[in-house]
């Protein structure tokens, strides 16, 4: 059922037309060799970097609308049906083994323990974003009032990335075009490399003979600085194509175990613009590969607890903490020695975009918010209908609901892997800036970065993670770094 789901979704033929007027603001190269209908309207598909350009760029909100919503259709009915019998056959299995709820039964295997701690949890993020949220979208809608003239601009979900990366623009000079110029896609991964072998002491060796299933997708093997040993393997899957995978991911292909002799294997799959990277896919980039390295470097004695193997409520933290290295000084030094000849890093820029992050923190987390309260009603006791519940939790929230659209469709992680478990990514966020402040104003210090490989990434779930983070941090966790990175202060 869940592939079912997932290739409903990535089979998607959707493909908008739009008329160059109709496209105001988009850029020139979105545009380039894009095919044209009979009609000579420009076609858009459903791909991520076709998202980028049209809700960040396009002035005409019909066309916004017109887009975001068939975005919000993915997968349709059909996995709404998948979505429904997939809770009804959690809440039996639940039953059969003893339990209330499939929450109650999953959770208790989990860091929080309990479905009323992660409840706990989500109200106190609430608690701490809820104001920033609406003051957030208050900014929003008085920029669409100051460039619509309309005194009663009412602000949308298909305004929301527009007006957001207008601001930035305003506000921080922070073009994200502009971003996309400061780091071409193949030199940009030169340099992510280099960081990550820098840090944890590892080199990175593009390996031709492995084999690919598409002539886009590139392997490489892993080895030990220290004594040139052999360690794993990896390949790179980073841009769109037909039928693919829509989001971005690492996949655990083949995990380690020491004992049988095994060495991992993982694969990054992403949609990323071929043109370079923009301060989004730039986190995304080191976030995922922050999951790679988890796996690529993990030592575990049995497969069981390789790499990502560890409970769900801690598998994104390694990742997490990894998207500081995306724009820290200390990191974007190296660029010039993977790419001499690029444009160097404009450290100007650098702190813009970093002082851009900060707008849209209330956005962020009241969104993540709602996905892990939504995905903790769907697994209570009592059977509930996900579309209907979704109109319902969505609609309490300051911009609405919206009629016709339908996220549950498109909702890959509650259908596989992360149902009654959405709030891991908030969850374990916390354990992440809590090893990230470790390194203090230094992510390249290759003592600590040797460190947290051997105590962090190598260790994979042979150990819980709260004692593997304890160890490493050499005092019990703290939430403070998170609510600070919610806050701003």
């Amino acid at each position: 059922m869940s592939q079912d789901f997932a290739r409903n979704v990535r089979d998607t033929k959707t493909k908008l037309a739009f008329s160059e007027a109709a496209l105001q603001g988009v850029l020139p190269s979105a545009l380039s060799n894009r095919a044209k209908d009979a009609q000579g309207n420009y076609l858009f598909g459903l791909d991520y970097p076709e998202y980028d350009a049209i809700m960040n760029n396009v002035q005409v909100e019909a066309t916004r609308k017109e887009f975001w919503t068939a975005f919000q259709q993915r997968g349709g009915q059909e996995n709404l049906g998948l979505l429904k019998e997939a809770v009804t056959l959690r809440l039996e299995l639940a039953q059969l083994m003893g339990d209330t709820s499939f929450a109650d039964w999953t959770i208790k295997r989990r860091m929080a323990g309990k479905a009323v701690a992660v409840t706990r949890f989500l109200e106190e993020v609430q608690g701490k974003v809820e104001a920033l949220e609406r003051k957030e979208l208050d900014e929003l809608r008085v920029e669409k009032v100051a460039s619509t003239g309309d005194k009663d601009a009412v602000l949308k979900r298909w305004d929301v990335s527009f007006y957001q990366q207008r601001l930035k623009k305003l506000r921080y000079s922070v073009d994200q075009n502009e971003v996309r110029g400061q780091f071409p896609t193949d030199p940009t991964i030169a340099w992510m490399m280099q960081v990550t072998s820098t840090l944890y002491g590892v080199q990175f060796k593009e390996n031709k003979t492995l084999p690919v299933w598409q002539s886009d997708v590139r392997g490489y093997d892993v080895f030990d600085t220290a004594g040139g040993k052999y360690l794993s393997s990896f390949y790179l899957d980073l841009f769109p194509r037909d039928g693919k995978y829509k989001h971005a991911a690492a996949f655990p292909v083949r995990g380690v175990s020491m004992v049988a002799g095994r060495t991992p294997v993982s694969v990054l799959v992403t949609n990323f613009n071929r043109e370079g990277f923009d301060q989004r896919e730039l986190e995304t980039l080191f976030h995922e590969f922050g999951h790679i390295m988890h796996g690529v470097l993990s030592k575990t004695r049995y497969v069981l607890n390789a790499g990502t193997g560890v409970k769900r409520d801690f598998v994104e933290a390694p990742s997490q903490m990894y998207e500081e290295w995306s724009r820290r000084p200390e990191a974007l030094a190296l660029f010039a020695q993977v790419c001499p000849t690029c444009k160097p890093i404009d450290p100007k820029l650098i702190e813009r975009m970093n002082a851009s992050r900060a707008f849209g923190k209330g956005l962020q987390y009241a969104r993540q918010r709602l996905y892990a309260a939504w995905d903790m009603a769907l697994h209570t006791p009592t059977l509930v209908d996900p579309m209907q519940t979704w109109a319902e939790l969505e609609g309490k929230t300051p911009l609405g609901f919206e009629p016709g659209t339908m996220v549950p469709a498109n909702f890959g992680h509650i259908m596989g892997g992360y149902q009654a478990g959405y709030y891991g990514y908030m969850w374990s966020e916390v354990l992440a800036l809590d090893m990230r402040a470790a390194f203090g104003t230094n992510v390249m210090d290759t003592k600590m970065g040797a460190r947290y490989r051997t105590l962090i990434l190598e260790r994979g779930g042979e150990h819980a993670p709260s004692a593997l983070v304890e160890d490493f941090l050499q005092r019990k966790p703290s939430s403070e770094a998170f609510f600070r990175e919610i806050s701003g202060h």
